[in-house]
């Protein structure tokens, strides 16, 4: 079964940058507004079944501290959310074959270009990387969102192209995600 080994966040509600890493069934477990709801609806925006089915996506709730308006000459202001996917088989390794990426878990990173020779080493298995962007247009005052695999990118760098959202007919999303809020412990006085 796949499995998250990395989440990325930046620019999402009460997390201004995040990096998640997980290893086989993992438990978040904090006070009441820590982000632990927070890192799993970004994991949502990304690889979610409903992910871009919504009318909006996103909106200036979900830009951290609610600053989503553009100031000229600045960076854009944009939601990013990156996840990790391992422990692929070989029929989401056929699947993906042209978005594959590596992951070495002994230091939790991604093999760039040019390690190819470490690729038979232990700990070291196939990836997909799916990237969730979020943004306001101004031209347009609305939201924009698009998810994308990281690879293959053009030349400049841009994505290939968007992942569009499932038909709702069809049989099988691109992964399920599956998570469950455990009712906080009762506190009795004592």
């Amino acid at each position: 079964m796949v499995r998250i080994a990395r989440a990325s966040i930046e620019n999402f509600r009460g997390l201004r940058r995040a990096d998640v890493h997980f290893s086989g069934t993992s438990v978040l477990l904090g006070d009441n507004n820590t982000g632990k709801s927070t890192i799993f609806e970004a994991i949502e925006l990304a690889i979610g079944p409903d992910r871009l089915a919504r009318t909006q996506a996103i909106d200036e709730h979900d830009f951290y501290g609610g600053d989503y308006l553009p100031i000229e000459g600045a960076p854009a202001k944009n939601i990013v959310v990156e996840v990790v996917i391992v422990d692929l088989d070989v029929e989401h390794c056929t699947k993906f074959r042209n978005n594959l990426e590596f992951w070495r878990e002994a230091d939790r990173s991604l093999l760039g270009p040019g390690h190819g020779s470490n690729l038979r080493q232990p700990g070291i298995e196939p990836a997909v990387r799916i990237r969730f962007e979020g943004a306001y247009d101004p031209e347009n005052d609305d939201f924009t969102a698009k998810t994308w695999f990281a690879v293959p990118r053009h030349e400049d760098g841009a994505p290939m192209g968007h992942i569009k959202t499932p038909a709702p007919c069809s049989p099988r999303p691109l992964w399920t995600i599956s998570s469950r809020r455990l009712p906080a412990p009762n506190r009795a006085l004592l």
